[in-house]
């Protein structure tokens, strides 16, 4: 009888293989299902928990391969958690705020300090953009530019600009 049992060929590459499937899955989960958190933790737990069980069984059965893959479960699992939090924090949080972040109707006019949460602006049909006062650079070959949302009202300071590239003829 052997010391180490014999291992197939295919098992080195199956443990990496579904040990990193299960990091990256995790990791996905926690970085873009930010609106589930509850079920995202409920598919965590279920991973973990199935993770035990197949260490536990495999110690029971001496089976070192599916050991070695419960070990390894474990460890994507756990490490996953940190990393795909980071890569919510560091990425995707950003996304999710613009993505549900406010719309405003309002004139140009308007303090601009009173929409900071907005992600989309709608100004009143007379305002419009000044390109003759915009600000522009070329690069390669685009005109990149800047110029103000102006209200055909008096209006005492400019709180809006819109900033584009090969938008305008400065």
């Amino acid at each position: 009888m052997d010391a180490f049992p014999k291992v197939d060929s295919w098992t080195p590459l199956a443990l990496t293989a579904l040990s990193w499937v299960t990091f990256s899955f995790t990791v996905s989960l926690f970085a873009l299902a930010q609106e589930i958190g509850p079920v995202v933790w409920a598919v965590w737990c279920s991973a973990l928990l199935l993770g035990v069980f197949v260490v536990s069984m495999a110690w029971a059965r001496r089976m070192q391969a599916q050991r070695l893959l419960g070990y390894f479960l474990l460890a994507a699992l756990l490490l996953a958690v940190p990393f795909g939090e980071s890569v919510a924090e560091s990425f995707t949080d950003e996304l999710f705020r613009l993505k549900g972040g406010a719309t405003y109707r309002l004139a140009a006019s308007s303090p601009g300090a009173s929409v900071l949460d907005a992600t989309i602006l709608h100004f009143e049909p007379d305002d419009y953009v000044n390109v003759s006062k915009g600000v522009g650079f070329q690069k390669a070959k685009h005109l990149y530019c800047v110029a103000p949302v102006m209200s055909r009202k008096e209006q005492r300071a400019v709180s809006f600009w819109v900033v584009g590239y090969d938008c305008c003829d400065l």
